[in-house]
């Protein structure tokens, strides 16, 4: 390719719709943030007013309580909290629980890779694992918005 003019212009259109993108990002932020708030206040007046739902003109709105629990962080929580969701649902329902987080299951593959590389092996799997995949990312550095 002798004349770039063609690739410069395809660069120049990827990097505007990435500006775009994070526009859009940023305000999506501002409108979640812009919602919380106004859901706080129709909460707010349901609660001040001993209210679950209302019907409104445009529909009915109510609350709902959902419970939330963190993941236990010490070993010892973990295990207890395994050990009775066996002991209560059986085994099934522990293994069905058990998972892996992708984030740190691809950081430790690829220490594992990097340690087997080290070691001079070339053909590295890990039991239980696909073929990993990969992919291409581009990357802008040095452009102004």
């Amino acid at each position: 390719m002798s004349d770039f003019s063609e690739f410069h212009e395809l660069i120049k259109k990827t990097w505007e719709i990435r500006c775009k993108k994070a526009e859009l990002e940023a305000e999506k932020k501002r409108l979640n943030e812009k919602l919380a708030d106004l859901e706080g206040e129709i909460e707010g007046i349901l609660e001040a007013n001993d209210l679950t739902s209302y019907k409104s003109p445009f529909g009915t709105v109510g609350t709902m309580t959902k419970y939330s629990v963190k993941i236990p962080a010490s070993p010892e929580d973990k295990q207890n909290l395994f050990d009775w969701i066996e002991g209560t649902k059986g085994k099934d329902a522990l293994d069905g629980m058990l998972t892996i987080n992708s984030a740190k299951l691809n950081k430790f593959y690829n220490e594992e890779v990097e340690a087997a590389a080290e070691r001079g092996e070339v053909l590295f799997n890990i039991p239980g694992l696909q073929p990993p995949t990969s992919r291409v990312s581009i990357s802008f550095r040095g452009f102004k918005k």
